[in-house]
C-alpha cells in the first residue's frame, strides 16, 4: 500500500493542526521522518501507530498518514486534540502501488465511505426524558477502485471525549483511520456493532441501513444530551486499497433536545 510518510514539516500536519516531531538525521520534505511510539505532536500526543510494516527510521517503524495519536492538550477543547491522527508527506511513500511515470494504474479497489446519516429518529421529545431508541443510520459504500472487492468487514463505533451538552460542534471531517485494533490503543474510540458485507464491483456501490435496536446501552442518549457515531470499512484490511487509511465516515452527532 503506498501511504504518504509523516514527518516534521508543515505540509504534515495532524488532523487537530498539530506539528509533528520526527527524526533529527532521517527528513522528508525538509522535515523529520516521524517515528510510532517515539514521536508525538509538538504538544506531547504521542504516534500510537500501526505505521509502516515493513520500513523503519532508527530502529523504530515510520509513522504514515492515518496513524493515530494519543489524546493530548488541550483535549477535550477542542475535541479534535482528543482523537488525532496522522497526515503524510503528498510525494513522498511507503509500498509500491504507485506504477512509474506512464505506466499502467494499480490493479487495486478502494472503499471509502459515500454518505452515513441518521434516518431514525429525528429528536424532538417535548418533556426531558430519556430517549432509549432504536436509531436507524442509513449509509453508502463506495469502492472507486478498479478491481471489485472481496468480503470485507465494516463496522459502527461510538466516539467518546467530544462535548456532550448541546449545541453539538460542527462534524468532523472523515480522516479516521480506524482497525481493528484501534479501540485497544484509543479508549475514546467504541465498537458498536460489526457486520461482513459481500463483494463490491468496480465502480459500485453497497447501500444499506444499521439500527441500533431500543434499549440496547448505545442507543440510550439522556436528555440534553449528545452522543457521536462513526461508521469504517475494511476494519481488518481485508482488502488491497490505494488509501488504506480514509476508511472512515464524519462524526455523526445525534443530541437529544
Amino acid at each position: 500500500m503506498d501511504v504518504g510518510v509523516t514527518n516534521a514539516s508543515l505540509t504534515s500536519l495532524a488532523t487537530c493542526g498539530d506539528k509533528m516531531i520526527g527524526s533529527l538525521t532521517v527528513l522528508v520534505n525538509d522535515g523529520g521522518v516521524s517515528r510510532v511510539n517515539l514521536d508525538s505532536t509538538i504538544t506531547g500526543g504521542i504516534i500510537m501507530g500501526p505505521g509502516s510494516s515493513d520500513v523503519k527510521c532508527e530502529d523504530a517503524p515510520i509513522s504514515v498518514a492515518g496513524d493515530a495519536i494519543a489524546s493530548h492538550p488541550p483535549c477535550p477543547l477542542p475535541a479534535t486534540h482528543c482523537a488525532a491522527f496522522t497526515h503524510g508527506s503528498t510525494n513522498v511513500f511507503t509500498g509500491g502501488l504507485f506504477p512509474p511515470a506512464g505506466g499502467p494504474p494499480p490493479q487495486v479497489a478502494d472503499l471509502s465511505v459515500e454518505s452515513f446519516y441518521i434516518s431514525y429518529p429525528i429528536i424532538d421529545i417535548p418533556t426531558p426524558t430519556i430517549f432509549t431508541g432504536p436509531i436507524t443510520f442509513q449509509y453508502v459504500i463506495k469502492n472507486t477502485g478498479n478491481v471489485a472487492t472481496n468480503f470485507s468487514t465494516i463496522a459502527l463505533y461510538e466516539v467518546l471525549g467530544l462535548p456532550t451538552v448541546p449545541p453539538a460542534p460542527p462534524i468532523l471531517p472523515a480522516f479516521i483511520t480506524i482497525t481493528r485494533d484501534t479501540p485497544n490503543v484509543l479508549e475514546n474510540i467504541v465498537l458498536i456493532d460489526e457486520k461482513l458485507i459481500g463483494p463490491i464491483s468496480a465502480g459500485g456501490a453497497l447501500a444499506d441501513s444499521w439500527t441500533i435496536p431500543i434499549g440496547n446501552e448505545f442507543a440510550n442518549i439522556p436528555y440534553n444530551y449528545v452522543r457521536y457515531y462513526i461508521l469504517a470499512v475494511d476494519i481488518d484490511s481485508e482488502v488491497a486499497e490505494t488509501r488504506e487509511w480514509d476508511n472512515s465516515s464524519p462524526v455523526l452527532p445525534l443530541e437529544n433536545t
